[in-house]
């Protein structure tokens, strides 16, 4: 992955998710830094910010979906 902020594009990371997972949900972190995260699809999160000239290290990592909570402010 290389930085596109030079040229004013975005960057996303897209997560391929088989037909029936549309419950799936992941965090998403670009080296070590929190990036998102979603729920079901489409499972794309923007990275731009988090990219860094040379190699990048991306994790996802999955969670259930009934553990979500939702704040309201």
């Amino acid at each position: 992955m290389g930085t596109t902020r030079a040229t004013g594009q975005r960057a996303y990371l897209a997560c391929a998710m088989a037909a029936a997972a549309a419950e799936e949900a992941a965090e998403v972190r670009l080296n070590g830094a929190y990036a998102g995260g979603f729920i079901g699809k489409p499972g794309r999160v923007e990275i731009t910010r988090f990219l860094k000239p040379g190699r990048n290290t991306v994790r996802i990592e999955p969670f259930a979906v009934e553990k979500v909570q939702v704040e309201v402010h």
